[in-house]
């Protein structure tokens, strides 16, 4: 029986280096065995570092250069000698060179993917089935189509128009679909298999209609009780401001009940329910009269309060489920339309792989389903292993023991940091690698070992992190184990699982102090800026990020060693804006490019919606907004335009001409025709536009109409994406940076809440459902808040607030273990108490002019001192020398580099050229037919009929999709053979004959409660009306008989006569008629 080594290798131990040299170990011992190691990470980049990193180590190796691999692999095979290893490792160069399909280092979803491939038969996926990764473009389309479904479905109708009407009475958008799509997204999380109810709606309705009504039966419960106070004190003429504090007594708590029920009851009331020094003030002048009644409004208070208490978690249960239960009961339903969408347009969702291997393990041989993928694999490397999530480590599950089993070695390699896990909310849990992977592989297989060196970071930096860290998790643990306790107190969580919460995080954190190995004649720089000191002095009342940044430039520094790290994309996109508005100003001292990860994206520069305004006129040329945009973005940059000039005849002209080309032929001349191509200041979004529409029209048979619309949807939301070079400043989250470490690391806004997020994008907890009014319904979406903590699923309130803060401690972790040198933290003065910021001052024990950080108990190393400055608004704490940077630390290659950088964007016509088509063909079919698949046929053909009022118009359609690339000669040929085929049934050739007196389009029928409908086609003549419905698909159902129905009989309330309908099934050359 082999062994699993678990390396726990914190931030900068080397464990790339472990992972390439037990790979490299692996291949010098025997050369062909590559075929046999399985590599595993989480992103792409880190893929290619790993593949890089092990090429280039046996390519050095081959060379027979001195390598400290080389010594390292000396010590472990002593039978080999420096030209032994040479040899072999030559011999390793060759064989995967030549074999490289078989150099397994990927990433876990391209993993999954290859064994899907492997297995389409089997799963019943199309041969020429697409990943989808865009699953936002995905969920609009399904919960459109849902709601287009009331048309056909009265239950889900009255389902849908009762949560409107909900939403409408509590103030709230009437437009469900917001709200649907914030809880469909957790279709593409791993519970999908799981979310959705397991009873009916009416079922879940009836819960819910009982809850409710007992709610209510509370509610009027208190207003009576309250009302009954009010009646007393009235027949006194007392009113609530005669009892002691007045407008702030007690008495004021029977006035909000009784307009509001269901209130919680103030201090005062509470107090005043056994104490008389709450009721009347020594000197009141209605005293008598106050004591008066006190006898009888003391025990209505009493009663007020017990039934708060007593009803408190339940009545809120019902509230928050209330929120999110119809969203919750139309789950399957959304899921069903998700994957009729999915098979409609062949394509898998890239969520939804793992789910699908994992059914597939269950039923079938797991070594078998590897093997069959073309290796059989025998060891495994997987990194960034606290990431992973449950269902991939049990898809890898019964692979590992089976290596296990088939080894007297060491098969598999895990590498991870619970430190580091950052991902929980897209499932990685890093409690697997603590505690699962011993649970899954036996404990009597493991081998553990702690990387506690640190490599990376200067001895200062590291001790300073060791320090940071420490205090961070003292103080926030303390606060996580307050607030535990006082809830096992108040009956809201049992000791037991107050216990277990308060230990993750110690227990995560167990340890994580490092040793610095790196050596230099300074030990590195720390500086913590608190800013914006006076609320009322404007200077420094954000980041002082231009200033730190000069100073690191002026010290020797390349922009290339500056990373600066936000917590999300809006604090980037802050940042990247401020740094370019800096450089591409007179007055800056210095000049470099911005590297964004999601910070910037493609529709940031006015050039982009230039380009898109355009395209919108060559469709549309009466679109005013468009032709105000163009004239704006043209007026701005000195050309003769004013802001509401009509187009010339010469531009109608440029866009008529343009209407029928493809996405990426008008944006060529568009860029020309205006000269974009000259503008240097915005080439990188030119290009990157250019890119984006590239991409969109070579995977997909597309046209302008159809870009636009995909554009609108998430085109725009499009990352800018830049390339490294020595003078770029690199803007990246934190989330990004994993991985990743610089010179120089700035956190500018170091100042993110420790609590989950509320508000618009507020988290969904899935909360038990047992001991609550809801039981038998599984887990139930909850937004979270904090109205949870008092409510039936309290247990999973405070467990999603821990885990949080263990996030939120992570990611503080990550962050300050990037940088190599410098390390530069900013945070405003009034950082919210519940901030990092706020954590970051605990830690740090301030005295006049000096500094100094203790480590904690736990921890033998020396406190570190510092000095404090205040100047311009701000506090400045440093930690050792700003010096000039490590000369050891000089990566030649990177500064040998040339850089580049692009002053125009050389383009040209491209419409007359040949031009390479790539996804709409099947390359697979059988025998030598010509077919599109199923998503671009429906386009194609869609296309064809969507302006044709006769036979002629279609063939003219298919023949300008020729012209302009959309289809190839085959494609047009095929289609034009199905049409003359169709058209030999007398009812098609009728409908095409051009004789009718109107034909209309697509187009849309309103009615009176504001519901839309559009049939494909209607044609009217004197003696009937006729109303078509295209099926592009292979199945025929139910839904699209009572669909054509349903226009019919809009048609005939409409005054139409003889309304007949039909339903063309184009791939199926079928026509069902409906005359009923």
């Amino acid at each position: 029986m082999g062994k699993a080594r678990i390396l726990t290798a914190s931030a900068g131990a080397g464990k790339t280096y472990q992972l390439a040299y037990k790979y490299v170990s692996d291949v010098i011992e025997r050369p062909w065995f590559y075929r046999h190691i399985l590599a595993v990470t989480f992103t792409n980049k880190a893929t290619e570092e790993m593949k890089s990193r092990i090429l280039g180590e046996i390519n050095d190796l081959a060379r027979g250069e001195q390598t400290s691999y080389l010594k390292d692999l000396l010590r472990d095979f002593p039978q080999f000698d420096a030209r032994d290893i040479r040899d072999r490792a030559a011999e390793a160069r060759s064989l995967i060179l030549h074999d490289y399909s078989r150099f397994t280092v990927l990433t876990i979803d391209k993993f999954f993917q290859r064994i899907i491939r492997a297995f389409l038969k089997e799963l019943n996926l199309d041969l020429n089935y697409n990943i989808e990764i865009e699953t936002d473009t995905v969920l609009d389309r399904s919960i459109d189509q849902l709601i287009e479904s009331i048309a056909t479905d009265e239950a889900l109708k009255k389902w849908l128009i009762g949560y409107a009407r909900e939403r409408i009475e509590e103030n709230a958008k009437w437009d469900i679909r917001d709200n649907i799509r914030k809880l469909g997204k957790e279709l593409f999380n791993e519970i999908a298999d799981e979310v959705g109810p397991t009873v009916s709606k009416e079922e879940i309705e009836a819960k819910m209609k009982q809850a409710t009504e007992r709610n209510y039966a509370i509610e009027q419960k208190m207003i009576g009780v309250a009302r009954k106070a009010q009646a007393i004190m009235a027949s006194r003429g007392l009113t609530a401001s005669d009892f002691k504090s007045a407008s702030a007594s007690f008495a004021q708590y029977f006035d909000k009940v009784a307009a509001n029920g269901f209130v919680e009851p103030s201090a005062r009331a509470r107090k005043a329910v056994a104490a008389d020094d709450e009721w009347y003030a020594a000197k009141s002048p209605r005293k008598a009269d106050i004591l008066a009644v006190m006898g009888e409004l003391r025990p209505l208070l009493a009663e007020l309060c017990q039934i708060y208490d007593k009803n408190l978690r339940r009545y809120n249960a019902t509230r928050l489920f209330r929120e999110t239960f119809r969203g919750y009961a139309l789950l399957k339903d959304l899921y069903s339309k998700i994957a009729d969408d999915c098979e409609k347009e062949s394509t898998v969702l890239l969520s939804q792989t793992k789910s699908i291997l994992s059914e597939f393990i269950e039923k079938n041989d797991a070594p078998f389903i590897y093997e069959k993928v073309g290796n059989r694999y025998e060891h495994f490397m997987i990194d960034e292993f606290q990431d992973t999530s449950h269902k991939e480590w049990n898809n890898f599950l019964p692979l590992l023991r089976n290596s296990l089993a088939q080894s007297e070695h060491t098969p598999v390699l895990i590498v991870g940091d619970v430190k580091q896990s950052i991902y929980r909310w897209r499932g990685g849990d890093w409690q697997i690698l603590s505690q699962g992977v011993a649970e899954g592989l036996g404990e009597e297989n493991i081998v553990s070992k702690s990387l506690v060196e640190n490599r990376r970071s200067l001895p200062l930096i590291v001790q300073f992190n060791n320090a940071m860290i420490g205090r961070a998790v003292e103080n926030d643990s303390f606060a996580i184990r307050t607030m535990l306790d006082q809830a096992v107190t108040e009956d809201k969580i049992s000791r037991e699982e107050a216990n277990r919460l308060s230990s993750l995080m110690t227990d995560a954190y167990r340890g994580h102090s490092q040793t610095p190995l790196r050596q230099c004649k300074h030990e590195g720089f720390i500086s913590i800026t608190r800013y914006g000191l006076d609320r009322n002095d404007e200077k420094n009342s954000t980041p002082p990020i231009i200033e730190c940044i000069e100073r690191v430039l002026s010290a020797g520094y390349h922009p290339s060693d500056i990373m600066v790290l936000t917590r999300n994309n809006i604090d980037g996109k802050r940042i990247s804006t401020v740094l370019l508005d800096y450089t591409g100003s007179e007055a800056a001292r210095f000049r470099f490019d911005v590297i964004t990860q999601d910070a910037l994206t493609i529709s940031y520069d006015p050039v982009t919606g230039f380009i898109i305004a355009c395209m919108r006129l060559a469709i549309n040329p009466k679109d005013d907004l468009s032709r105000l945009t163009m004239n704006k973005y043209l007026a701005e940059r000195d050309v003769e335009r004013t802001f509401d000039a009509e187009l010339s005849d010469e531009e109608t002209e440029f866009f008529s001409q343009m209407r029928a080309t493809s996405p990426e032929v008008a944006f060529e001349q568009i860029v020309m025709r205006y000269n974009l191509d000259k503008r240097a200041e915005a080439v990188a979004y030119i290009q990157a536009l250019h890119e984006l529409v590239a991409t969109f029209y070579t995977n997909r048979v597309a046209d302008i109409p159809l870009f636009l619309r995909w554009w609108d949807e998430r085109g725009y939301e499009t990352d800018l994406s830049s390339q490294e070079n020595s003078q770029a400043i690199e803007v990246s989250t934190i989330h990004k940076a994993k991985g990743l470490e610089r010179k120089v690391v700035i956190i500018p806004y170091c100042n993110w809440s420790m609590e989950p997020r509320a508000g618009a994008n507020v988290r969904i907890v899935w909360a038990d459902s047992n001991d609550s009014d809801f039981e038998g319904l599984g887990p139930i979406p909850l937004r979270y808040k904090n109205d949870m903590a008092d409510s039936d699923f309290s247990a999973d309130f405070y467990n999603e607030r821990v885990n949080n803060h263990i996030d939120n401690i992570n990611l503080l972790y990550v962050a300050l273990t990037r940088a190599k040198e410098q390390l530069h933290i900013m945070y405003p003065a009034s950082c919210d108490k519940n901030s990092v910021g706020a954590l970051i001052d605990s830690a740090i024990i301030v005295n006049d002019n000096e500094a100094e950080l203790p480590h904690n108990e736990a921890e033998s190393n020396r406190a570190i001192k510092g000095r404090v400055e205040v100047a311009d608004n701000c506090q400045r704490i440093e930690f050792g020398e700003f010096m000039p940077p490590d000369p050891y630390g000089f990566d030649r290659k990177k500064d040998r580099a040339e850089r580049l950088i692009l002053t125009d964007y050389p383009t040209r016509d491209t419409s007359s050229q040949l031009r390479l088509r790539l996804p709409s063909q099947r390359y697979f079919e059988e025998g030598d037919e010509v077919r599109l698949s199923p998503r671009n046929f429906g386009v194609a053909m869609h296309k064809s009929f969507e302006q044709a009022t006769s036979i002629e118009d279609i063939y003219n359609a298919i023949e300008n999709m020729r012209r302009n690339a959309l289809l190839s000669d085959e494609e047009s040929d095929h289609l034009r053979e199905l049409i003359e085929k169709a058209m030999q049934n007398p009812t098609i050739a009728e409908w095409f004959n051009g004789e009718w007196q109107e034909v209309r389009n697509e187009s849309n029928i309103i009615v009176p409660d504001g519901a839309m409908y559009r049939p494909d086609r209607v044609m009217i003549s004197d003696e009937r009306t006729v109303v078509v419905d295209y099926k592009f698909g292979m199945e025929q159902t139910t839904a699209h008989t009572r669909q054509i129905a349903r226009y019919c009989k809009l048609l005939r309330e409409m005054g139409y006569r003889n309304v007949e309908g039909h339903i063309w099934y184009i791939a199926l050359n079928k026509v069902e008629s409906i005359t009923a």
